[in-house]
């Protein structure tokens, strides 16, 4: 019942209209932006089932929209104000990739030096990987985050003995395979500390939070009573697509992975410290480039990291910036001096999926990928259009207009909180139809039937997933194959 009621209240507050803290466009003629800009933030809370939310805009350098919404947390509600603060986990990795080019500014780091070069207490097989290859997510070391079985084991409430297990784990080559990690950071704040004179876990980012005057931002973790702290929620996942019973979710993030997460902010606060890059504040233009040029594999293919930011290359210009806990996203768009932010307390509120939609509003020279195009259509019409949508696109027969991974990004989005397997069917049979010899595409299909209540259709899927890839885990669980 209690569930219930907090679904209840989260419901009241959408269906309010209530916005909290809002800063006006000051003209008529922004006025319209905004507007279309409330619409997709509402709609997409409403749809995602999300309890409170902020989002701005940064056009030419200003701050041009700033909206609250709904509630910080469930329990007593108390709506979402300018200064409420939210988890932001992952974006942490973009304030380390600049507190990283500081130091390169100083001539106290090189990036292509090994690690040994600063670090003399890790095993002489971790030695040989470049501080660029640590940043850039290809170094091969072990994750610590593959340390025991459940959130509690992770590296968090017990991280030394996380670390000392990564230890003694043999690493792949460096600079062969990109390889989402949080050694890579943890190791990356011992070397900056190192350099400083500060304690090998300590804080790394604490100039540049003074630099953008970010009064609001800290460390901090479900342990702590952070003040004005939203609360963290995730829909526990239901049998056959039920709606997910709404759920407060813990997160650890000790002082060993603070490079890689446990940030938390405000979107004020954000656009404080996006404008100090943008206006140059915080590093050098030569250094930004270098921040935002992609670490080359060992075949010269790019990864699709950065010195620990995320870019992505679109129609004529670049976009940079991360994606946190799905639950929190802020893009920079460099070249037009313009960027946005959007922060949930909702884990797989996925806000990552309208950063683009929301800045084309305020910034015309964003444009829309092929799979965001298709998304911001199907959500105009709530959904009712999707099979038409999809069987346009597959009557096309275009698959270079598509990213693979972004599709299957959205067949796993669809899947969070139940309610949406049938949508995810639609999806999942589209990604596999552009990307017949995928893997993960064909996962999400398998994935979705399970959801969607299609046996037959799951069982037939995981079986050729797990022909395809006889080590699948999802696979081998579901068909019971040891």
């Amino acid at each position: 019942m209690k569930s219930i009621t907090c679904l209840a209240l989260a419901g009241a507050f959408f269906a309010s209209n209530q916005v909290h803290g809002a800063i006006q466009a000051p003209t008529s003629s922004a006025q319209a932006p905004a507007d279309r800009a409330d619409s997709i933030l509402r709609k997409a809370m409403t749809d995602r089932k999300i309890p409170g939310l902020q989002a701005a805009v940064i056009a030419n350098g200003k701050v041009v929209f700033s909206r609250n919404y709904g509630v910080a947390n469930m329990q007593t509600p108390v709506p979402v104000t300018d200064d409420t603060v939210f988890s932001i986990n992952s974006v942490t990795k973009a304030f380390t990739g600049i507190a990283v080019m500081q130091e390169v500014e100083k001539g106290k780091l090189d990036l292509s030096a090994p690690i040994s070069t600063y670090l003399a207490d890790i095993p002489s097989s971790w030695g040989k990987v470049t501080v660029r290859q640590l940043m850039g997510q290809i170094s091969g070391l072990p994750d610590i985050d593959s340390y025991g079985e459940d959130a509690e084991e992770i590296g968090v409430l017990h991280e030394d003995r996380a670390w000392e297990w990564a230890l003694t784990q043999a690493p792949s080559a460096p600079g062969e395979l990109e390889n989402y990690n949080q050694t890579n950071l943890a190791l990356a704040q011992r070397i900056v500390n190192r350099l400083e004179g500060r304690p090998p876990d300590g804080p790394i980012i604490n100039k540049e939070l003074a630099i953008a005057g970010m009064t609001e931002t800290s460390f901090g973790d479900s342990r702590d009573a952070t003040r004005n702290k939203t609360g963290e929620y995730v829909y526990r996942y239901a049998e056959h697509d039920q709606i997910g019973v709404l759920g407060n979710e813990v997160i650890f993030f000790g002082p060993m992975l603070h490079a890689g997460s446990g940030l938390n902010s405000t979107a004020k606060d954000m656009t404080r410290w996006m404008q100090s890059i943008l206006s140059g504040e915080q590093l050098s233009e030569a250094s930004q480039r270098v921040l935002w040029t992609p670490v080359l594999l060992n075949n010269g293919s790019p990864s699709s990291f950065a010195i620990g930011w995320d870019v992505a290359s679109r129609n004529g210009y670049t976009k940079v910036g991360m994606i946190g806990g799905e639950r929190a996203v802020f893009s920079l768009y460099p070249q037009f001096n313009a960027g946005v932010v959007i922060l949930s307390n909702l884990r797989g509120s996925n806000p990552e999926e309208l950063a683009d939609e929301v800045a084309a509003l305020f910034v015309p020279e964003v444009t829309l990928t092929a799979v965001e195009q298709l998304r911001a259509a199907a959500e105009r019409s709530d959904f009712t259009n999707l099979e038409e949508l999809i069987a346009s696109a597959k009557a096309q027969n275009n698959p270079q207009a598509y990213d693979e991974e972004e599709l299957v990004r959205w067949v796993s989005s669809l899947l969070w909180g139940g309610g949406k397997a049938a949508r995810a069917v639609t999806v999942a049979q589209f990604a596999v139809a552009m990307f017949p010899q995928s893997n993960n595409a064909l996962e999400g299909l398998a994935r979705a039937y399970e959801a969607n209540a299609q046996p037959v259709d799951a069982n037939q899927t995981f079986r050729l997933l797990l022909a395809r890839d006889p080590l699948n885990r999802n696979a081998k669980l579901y068909l019971n194959v040891r």
